[in-house]
């Protein structure tokens, strides 16, 4: 028995649970793209090729699982450069299929072939071709593991046209097992609990990584037991609900980070968004523990106290447990709130006044009022996305993203889009809203995307600053 290439495709896919796909798909997909069909896949039809890697990355950072973008090699592949990009400095779990023409048909003198791999070799963690239709099941199946386990992040897999209708044996459509991610060393545990009971004013900084381990329940029950406030960053937000009393956003609370004398770094890298872990953002004397799955990201700009290599959840977990056990107390607060005052004072001076224009503070305040406790935040713009983050409150896991930590503006229409779409894949038919905040000039990148969420009947709304 035998099955086409775009079928084992179509089936291995499902065994991976991804309900949906993104595409700027040609005649070279039809054959991966009738069995998509007929597998009740949703095929979201994007207007451009960015378009379709950044719903597909939308998609992952909401859902939490690959997302997938189909595309065509020669005019496609560079179109996608942008979208994969913006994928990997996000860490976002992005397959993207890649139809080539078949290996027989590529001329020597071909005006536009270039070594695709090479392309995308910087911004992707993996880019292969498949050889041959015997190793299509292998080769799919090693790409969705590369962008899953350990760090996320974008891959790219070419695949001869001619694969998507050659016979096959079927793959039995069964996912490869997780690898079991590391575990925290229990002396550095030890170690990192003891250095935050010395603490007076410990702090937790929680990125992305938090978001993909799952650990916003060690997160809130730190928080909320112990008193130690939890500053989320990107994907990171809403791990712990955004009160302003124990959770609050990075951007609005940094500015109160130097008086923290121990920083707890979770899933998040210092790079120039966390003031690269360096003075005036912090003190100089501060201890730092960092918590990431990857050894890459220890002493980056800075040397770190104490660095554990493991999934966040488990060491989280641990350190949880490690500083029950030495009876730690409630930690105060009162200092991130007495280095807050003058940032709420001044919002609260800004939101008050009168005024014939609309200021973006008071956008965001009325926008807080009336979103649904359920809705799902994109963040997108330059001004406009600044003034947000002063007032704009994440209330559950995966319920912000950005075009953080790249910062390419225009970029937030297509997030929008695979948001939209797997916002509708988690909550059912209810399909809650999805809203993107955006600015004048970063709406005008990417519009026809929008036309891919009419299509596909998506729950957006879109709220443009223009100023």
């Amino acid at each position: 028995m035998s099955c086409a290439g775009g079928q084992l495709i179509t089936d291995i896919l499902g065994a991976y649970g991804i309900e949906t796909v993104f595409s700027v798909a040609g005649a070279s997909h039809t054959y991966l793209l009738d069995p998509l069909d007929q597998a009740g896949v949703s095929i979201v039809s994007n207007r451009h090729e960015t378009g379709a890697v950044g719903a597909a990355d939308g998609y992952a950072r909401v859902k939490g699982s690959p997302g997938v973008a189909l595309i065509v090699a020669d005019q496609g592949l560079p179109n996608a450069v942008g979208g994969l990009a913006v994928a990997w400095h996000a860490a976002s779990p992005v397959v993207v299929l890649v139809a080539s023409p078949p290996r027989p048909l590529t001329e020597a003198d071909r005006g536009i072939d270039v070594d695709k791999l090479a392309l995308v070799s910087p911004v992707t963690k993996w880019a292969r071709t498949v050889p041959s239709i015997e190793r299509l099941a292998e080769y799919l199946h090693t790409a969705l593991k590369h962008a899953s386990q350990g760090r996320p992040g974008p891959v790219v897999l070419l695949v001869p046209e001619d694969q998507l209708q050659a016979s096959v044996a079927p793959d039995g459509a069964t996912a490869w097992t997780t690898a079991a991610r590391p575990v925290a060393d229990s002396q550095a545990i030890a170690a990192a609990a003891k250095l935050i009971v010395a603490a007076e004013r410990p702090m937790i900084i929680a990125g992305g990584g938090t978001a993909w381990s799952g650990a916003n329940e060690p997160l809130r029950e730190i928080a909320t037991s112990l008193g130690i406030p939890v500053l989320g960053n990107s994907l990171g937000r809403g791990q712990v609900p955004e009160d302003n009393d124990v959770s609050f956003s990075w951007p609005y609370a940094q500015i109160a980070a130097d008086q923290a004398d121990v920083v707890v770094v979770v899933g998040a890298r210092l790079t120039q968004r966390l003031g690269l872990g360096l003075p005036p953002r912090f003190a100089a004397d501060a201890k730092f523990i960092q918590i990431d799955i990857d050894a890459g990201a220890f002493h980056r700009n800075r040397p770190v106290d104490l660095a554990i290599q493991a999934d966040a959840t488990q060491a989280l977990n641990a350190l949880l447990a490690a500083l029950h056990d030495l009876h730690t107390p409630e930690f105060s607060r009162a200092w991130l709130h007495t280095g807050l005052q003058p940032r709420a004072e001044r919002i609260a001076e800004l939101l008050g006044a009168k005024s014939d224009a609309i200021h973006p503070l008071q956008l965001g305040d009325e926008l807080m009022a009336r979103l649904p406790e359920d809705a799902q935040l994109v963040g997108d713009g330059a001004d406009i996305q600044t003034w947000m983050y002063g007032v704009v409150r994440v209330r559950r896991p995966r319920g912000f993203l950005d075009h953080y930590p790249m910062g390419a503006m225009g970029s937030g229409t297509a997030l929008a889009v695979g948001a939209a779409a797997a916002h509708r894949e988690v909550s059912g038919a209810a399909a809650p809203v999805t809203v993107l905040i955006t600015g004048d000039g970063a709406f005008g990148f990417h519009p026809a995307e929008i036309h891919a969420a009419v299509r596909a009947q998506l729950n957006l709304k879109i709220i443009i600053g223009n100023d």
